[in-house]
C-alpha cells in the first residue's frame, strides 16, 4: 500500500499511479471531506488535502448502510481512504476500499512524512540498483539447488519494492523451514545476488 497525494493520483495515466516509476496498485491518502453525496448504490466523497481534490467512491448496501456511512462522517472532517484508482470518462477518482476517521492529528504529519520517505527510498533502490550491477556475478551457476529457488523466487519479483520475506517463506511451504530461507537469502545478499530495499524484510534481485 502506497502512501501518496492527492495531485499523485490526478496525475495518473490511465487509472495507473507512479511514484518515482514504481506502480501503486493500492494506495492511501489522508485528507478533509469537502462534501458528501449519497448516491443509489454508493457515497460520493469529495476529499481534499494540499496538493488538490478528488471524489472517492465508496460502494454500499443500500438503505441503513448509507445512513450509517452519513452519520459517521462529517464535511470538514479528516480521513484516511485506502483505495484503488479508476478513470471514467476521462476523469480520475478513487473507488474506496475502506474510509475511517484518523485516530489523532497525529496521523496527518505522519502520512506527509511517509510520502517523502517511500519516495526517497525508491531513489535509493534505483540508485543502489545502478552501482550493484557491475559488482555482481553474470551468472548463478554456482548455487545448490535450493539457494537457486529462492533467488530464482526473489528474481522474477520485478517491482522496485521487491517481494517480501514472509510471500518467500510462504511460496516454499513444505519444501525448506523458515530459518533455512533465512540464511539462503543472507547468503545472496551476501554474494550481491540480491539487496535489501524499502526494509529489511524486502528483496529484490540486483539483475533482472
Amino acid at each position: 500500500m502506497m502512501p501518496v497525494n492527492v495531485i499523485d493520483v490526478l496525475q495518473s495515466s490511465n487509472g495507473k499511479v507512479y511514484v518515482e516509476d514504481s506502480e501503486a496498485k493500492l494506495i492511501t491518502l489522508v485528507g478533509t471531506i469537502e462534501k458528501i453525496e449519497s448516491k443509489i448504490n454508493c457515497i460520493s466523497y469529495m476529499i481534499r488535502d494540499d496538493t488538490g481534490e478528488i471524489e472517492v467512491l465508496l460502494w454500499v448496501d443500500i438503505g441503513s448502510a448509507i445512513d450509517s456511512h452519513n452519520t459517521k462522517f462529517s464535511n470538514g472532517m479528516f480521513c484516511r481512504v485506502v483505495g484503488s484508482p479508476k478513470v471514467t470518462d476521462g476523469i480520475t477518482h478513487l473507488i474506496a476500499l475502506n474510509i475511517s476517521k484518523l485516530s489523532s492529528a497525529n496521523e496527518i504529519t505522519t502520512h506527509l512524512l511517509e510520502t517523502q520517505w517511500i519516495r526517497m527510498k525508491l531513489r535509493q533502490l534505483k540508485n543502489n540498483k545502478a552501482s550493484n550491477d557491475s559488482q555482481l556475478p553474470k551468472s548463478d551457476i554456482t548455487l545448490a539447488p535450493q539457494q537457486r529457488l529462492i533467488y530464482t523466487i526473489v528474481k522474477a519479483e520485478t517491482n522496485d519494492i521487491g517481494i517480501e520475506k514472509a510471500v518467500v517463506v510462504e511460496r516454499v511451504h513444505g519444501e525448506l523451514p523458515q530459518r533455512e530461507v533465512d540464511n539462503i537469502l543472507d547468503y545472496l545478499c551476501t554474494e550481491g545476488l540480491i539487496f535489501n530495499t524499502v526494509d529489511v524484510d524486502h528483496f529484490k534481485a540486483t539483475i533482472q
